[in-house]
């Protein structure tokens, strides 16, 4: 049995030693009837892995190397690993397989092979480490209870981090309030800082405004009541003017006076009636006007200090002002 398991180590380090001319050795023919050995199911595993990876496939390559050195373990299965992750910019995961490699203790009559891959692991992992990004988080306004989150895991503010290449999220929450920053970091960008401001808002709705109120009936009843008397006092006037008017046409028909009553008192009297009517007619026109304002008030009821409405008399007649 260990003689066997020593052919297929061998059978492993000479096929992974022919990746770099883009063959793989077959595997060994079996018997009839007898399942593969777990190295020639490895070998032909990492012969899909190195077609993957040839073809640009890294997670595909990934995975088919991964797959073989579980059957198998290789060196050279996890260098191509290592290489597979650095091709998607998943530089620290490439890093510690890298490592791994690098301190591998290999048994003294190790294949060439697995030697040649752990002294590339070593060159490639000291290219790779300066590549690897770095930031710096810092939250302004926060309260020291808040929660601080880098790509949805909890993180440090003012220390470096760091991060693999590509497009990377800060999250605070501060009880109610929510803030979000975005990043894009580059190979090699190191203590990128990336800054999260709250101001005393965020997150908050805009502060409610005072909830409406009705305003009071008393200002549209009271223009309603002067409205009614100077109606009232209007058609009294109007009453009045039309008698002085049938008066004075009796007295003085078609404007020719009978005996007793001189020019001078028929001017005099026809001054008076239309004085009369003519107040008549502007306090029943006042009267309606103030009497319709207080219909609206009863009706709008505008509230608050500032929307008190104001009605002013003018010489073109009544205003409302007011907000409604």
């Amino acid at each position: 049995m260990m003689k066997r398991v020593g052919i297929v180590s061998l059978a492993i380090g000479l096929a992974v030693a022919t990746f770099s001319s883009g063959a793989l050795a077959q595997p060994a023919a079996q018997p009839p009837g007898e399942q593969p050995l777990p190295g020639d199911r490895a070998v032909a595993l990492a012969k899909e892995g190195l077609a993957a990876y040839e073809a640009g496939k890294w997670v595909e390559a990934y995975d088919k190397f991964r797959a073989a050195d579980e059957l198998a373990h290789s060196t050279a299965f996890r260098l191509y690993m290592a290489r597979a992750l650095a091709n998607q910019n998943k530089l620290i995961d490439a890093r510690a397989i890298y490592r791994n490699i690098a301190a591998e203790k290999l048994a003294e009559d190790a294949a060439p092979s697995w030697r040649r891959a752990q002294a590339d692991a070593r060159a490639e992992l000291t290219a790779l480490e300066p590549k690897i990004p770095s930031v710096i988080v810092t939250v302004v306004g926060a309260s020291p209870t808040a929660k601080i989150e880098l790509d949805g895991a909890p993180c440090e503010v003012g220390k470096s981090i760091e991060v693999d290449p590509g497009e990377h999220r800060v999250a605070v929450t501060d009880g109610d309030k929510k803030k979000e920053e975005l990043a894009e970091i580059r190979a090699g960008e190191h203590d990128h800082a990336i800054v999260v401001k709250f101001n005393a808002n965020d997150g908050k709705p805009p502060p409610a405004g005072p909830t409406p109120t009705k305003g009071s009936l008393a200002p549209g009843i009271a223009l309603l009541a002067v409205g009614g008397a100077s109606l009232i006092t209007g058609a009294i006037l109007g009453g009045v003017a039309l008698a002085k008017n049938g008066s004075l046409n009796e007295d003085c028909p078609s404007g020719v006076c009978g005996s007793g009553i001189s020019r001078d008192d028929f001017v005099s009297r026809k001054d008076e009636m239309f004085a009369i009517a003519h107040a008549s007619t502007t306090t029943l026109s006042v009267g309606a006007a103030v009497a319709a304002v207080g219909v609206v008030l009863v009706i709008v009821r505008p509230g608050g200090d500032d929307d008190t409405p104001a009605v002013s008399v003018s010489p073109t007649g009544l205003s409302l002002s007011g907000k409604f």
